[in-house]
């Protein structure tokens, strides 16, 4: 960003890529698409790392926990998937929305997600650990269009419209 200039174009999804998270030491990139895949990407050479495969449809949501090593993606599928982003392995899948999962943050730890689907007014908190559902988050009177997690993982601000 300190030259205004692109250093690279990541190629190699097949469709759009509606979601990207980019790791706190700026080495690694993930992106997630509509071809049902995530990325993980070597920022400093351009490289793809791994291709991430599970989603049975599209890849609308990415968070990266703050150590980078785990990412958690949100698909039109309804489920998170938690991933291993040294390895490309998949560790769990997290089910419980109704339609597909719109938005996801994750608690710098990496303990902790927080989600929310299509025209859902409320939250879903999961144990990324165990692939566990801990809490429904209710109170918000439209549909949830953004979602956040503090560093500390002890709170989470939603916000929609509504």
């Amino acid at each position: 960003m300190e030259g205004g200039r692109e250093l690279w174009s990541l190629e190699g999804h097949t469709s759009w890529v509606w979601g990207v998270a980019l790791s706190a030491d700026g080495r690694r990139a993930i992106s997630g698409s509509f071809d049902k895949t995530l990325k993980v990407w070597d920022v400093e050479s351009g490289r793809e790392l791994w291709t991430l495969k599970g989603h049975t449809n599209w890849v609308l949501a990415v968070a990266l926990s703050a150590d980078g090593r785990r990412v958690v993606s949100g698909s039109e599928d309804k489920t998170l998937k938690v991933w291993d982003v040294e390895s490309g392995h998949e560790l769990c899948t997290l089910e419980g929305h109704k339609t597909g999962v719109l938005f996801v943050a994750v608690s710098a730890d990496g303990q902790r997600a927080v989600s929310s689907s299509f025209w859902a007014n409320k939250l879903k908190v999961w144990d990324v650990e165990n692939g566990r559902e801990l809490w429904t988050l209710e109170g918000h009177s439209g549909r949830v269009d953004a979602v956040a997690v503090s560093a500390d993982g002890k709170w989470a601000v939603f916000g929609g419209r509504g």
